[in-house]
């Protein structure tokens, strides 16, 4: 017998709209290897099946509308106090240490040229607006795109997602602020730090041994935040998106790390072919790799929650079963959808044109 949901209390082992006798493995190590590996060539089927490599792609034009005017709004919210330049080569010195040498190359003349414009105040307001709602946009398709994988529709309403995005963009440029400043102070400029304040040196090997590791925390922070607010999805346990998260930021800093070394032997011949257009290649091509990364760690969280219904005895083999975190958007579009095929069919029986 199938409980529906809201048919009684949820008791210890149970989820709403899942058997009640079948109750879904809680940690890691309740799930048998069989089924992680499994999810894993479940998840290798779902990345060529759904065709990731193009929905990235479709991510990517959303990343360029975001990442561009961020860095721009950065300079020029900082050229306020008089130090333009001094961020621009700070941006660059970032981007520098986490992509390819083509992206700084491509950025540096329009972040230049843009701390030099000195926008006006309202300007500035109006391009921070600018700013946040493309970002917001980067994350409703990225959304969408996990609800495909996840075989959901979107559910929330219109009044309820926008804000979700707007706080997750607010979260991810935190984050992003942190990982800037995990960049910027390396052995070089710490030390300076700590000479002018006198701190032991102790401390400032310990924070050099910890920078690297605290940057990828950040990371899996940021990304487990994108997987558990973007899709319309029901998540039982923050651990069980974390394994995506994991295989997102190490197949991205991989990617970016092969494309490092590739752009530093063949930039040359990027730049005889196609000129000062080899910097935004590069970055595109970065900006991609990265995306695929973000997709492909969802598609596995995905096949993961796949997994443990199958473990729960779910009949998950062919749909995911994963419950939405809300449906009153998608059944208002379902009945509308019913609606015009009520009436083709009537088209269709009494012959009208």
């Amino acid at each position: 017998m199938v409980h529906m949901p809201g048919a009684g209390p949820v008791g210890p082992g149970r989820r709403r709209g899942l058997p009640s006798h079948d109750p879904l493995p809680r940690t890691w190590g309740d799930l048998h290897a069989r089924l992680w590996w499994y999810a894993v060539r479940r998840a290798v089927d779902s990345v060529l099946r759904l065709q990731c490599v193009d929905l990235a792609a479709a991510l990517t034009f959303y990343a360029v509308l975001a990442v561009v005017p961020a860095f721009m709004v950065v300079v020029d919210l900082v050229s306020f106090v008089g130090m333009d330049e001094r961020t621009v080569d700070l941006i660059l010195y970032v981007l520098s240490a986490v992509a390819p040498g083509g992206v700084a190359v491509a950025l540096d003349a329009p972040l230049r040229g843009f701390a030099h414009s000195g926008l006006p105040p309202l300007t500035l307001v109006i391009f921070v607006l600018f700013t946040v709602t493309t970002a917001s946009l980067y994350l409703g398709a990225l959304a969408r795109m996990l609800n495909r994988v996840y075989e959901v529709m979107e559910g929330r309403p219109l009044l309820i997602l926008p804000p979700i995005q707007y706080l997750t963009t607010l979260a991810l440029a935190m984050a992003a602020a942190l990982m800037a400043v995990l960049l910027i102070a390396g052995p070089s400029a710490v030390g300076v730090v700590g000479g002018l304040l006198g701190i032991p040196d102790m401390l400032l090997h310990v924070w050099n041994a910890l920078r690297w590791p605290a940057l990828v925390l950040v990371s899996l922070f940021a990304a487990t935040i994108v997987y558990r607010t973007a899709p319309n999805v029901r998540h039982e346990s923050t651990r069980w998106i974390v394994p995506g998260a994991v295989l997102a930021v190490g197949l991205g800093a991989a990617a970016s790390w092969l494309l490092t070394i590739y752009a530093a032997r063949a930039y040359v011949r990027l730049d005889l072919n196609y000129g000062t257009l080899s910097g935004i290649i590069v970055t595109l091509m970065w900006l991609w790799v990265c995306n695929l990364a973000l997709v492909i760690g969802g598609v596995l969280n995905a096949e993961l929650a796949r997994a443990r219904r199958l473990a729960a005895g779910l009949p998950a083999e062919d749909d995911q079963l994963t419950p939405p975190l809300d449906t009153r958007r998608s059944s208002a579009f379902s009945a509308r959808r019913r609606s015009l095929v009520l009436e083709g069919r009537r088209h269709r029986l009494t012959g009208r044109r």
